[in-house]
């Protein structure tokens, strides 16, 4: 099953392509953005494939309704194909109320459960002519995973390397996971191992990481547990860390904890307390 959607505005187009696979969740996006001519009314529409058999329905957000107004229209609705089974085509025309700008958000719900969910920037110039593009920044924080540290949620912004995609693509074919308990380190670092998500090796190197750096590297070290009321070592192995204090180690950076102060990190993550760990993810676009 296809959706696709597209924007055609003043001076932009944004192509949208989002293929349904055999799992619902499981999902890609390709954006294409084109230079088209300027509306002769000016406005802009959004338009979407929608299931005949009501499985998909759309929700419009704007934050600021005093600057548009948008009707739709069905395309194909009836077609000869029959009631049931395929798609067809729903446009949303936006037409300028007032000049400003703000955000708008549209959730797709299949089947009644949210399913995706995609962000715009609406602007409108003093002739009313409107323009809409994708809120990137919102779209981008949108596919980050986000880990669960303790009853902390924080996002990660995943950095441009191959085992940050390796840790994203692995991680991501379970949606939600529990990693774990992490192990205070060095007084700089939460640490756990995660054996089931590789990383690119060739990517190690010494770095001057800092806090809230999300990391991957090769630690074998001694542990300090207590039994039988005396203090004993044990081997342990270590391949993934959250940094709460700045040094330098061989290793490489997958990512960076966002919406959390240094301050903040440290007094979540600096004790000798143990700490559950969860992360979750959503399809990358």
């Amino acid at each position: 099953m296809g959706k696709k959607g597209w924007i055609k505005g003043v001076g932009i187009m944004l192509i949208l392509a989002v293929l349904f696979g055999g799992v619902a969740g499981c999902k890609s996006k390709n954006t294409k953005k084109e230079t088209t001519k300027k509306e002769d009314d000016g406005s802009a529409s959004l338009s979407f494939q929608k299931m005949r058999d009501g499985g998909n329905t759309f929700e419009i957000i704007i934050e600021d309704e005093t600057l548009v107004v948008y009707d739709s229209e069905s395309k194909g609705k009836n077609s000869k194909n029959g009631e049931k089974g395929g798609s067809y085509e729903v446009t949303y025309t936006f037409y300028g109320k007032n000049p400003g700008t703000t955000r708008m958000t549209i959730e797709e719900y299949l089947h009644g459960d949210l399913y995706d969910t995609d962000y715009y920037i609406i602007e409108v110039d003093d002739d009313l002519n409107v323009t809409i593009e994708y809120d990137d920044d919102r779209m981008n924080l949108e596919y980050m995973p986000v880990l669960t540290i303790g009853e902390r949620e924080i996002t990660v912004r995943l950095a441009d390397n191959a085992s940050a995609a390796e840790f994203y693509s692995q991680s991501g074919n379970t949606i939600h996971r529990d990693l774990g308990k992490m192990t205070d380190l060095n007084g700089n670092e939460k640490a756990f191992t995660l054996l089931d998500i590789p990383y690119d090796k060739s990517e190690v190197k010494a770095t001057e990481v800092k806090p809230g750096d999300v990391i991957r590297y090769h630690v074998d070290t001694k542990l300090e547990y207590t039994s039988d009321d005396e203090v004993k070592e044990k081997n342990w192995f270590c391949d993934f860390a959250i940094v709460y204090a700045p040094h330098t180690v061989d290793c490489v950076v997958v990512g960076h904890l966002e919406d959390i102060t240094e301050d903040e990190l440290s007094e979540l993550l600096n004790s000798d307390e143990e700490l559950e760990v969860s992360m979750l993810l959503k399809p990358a676009p």
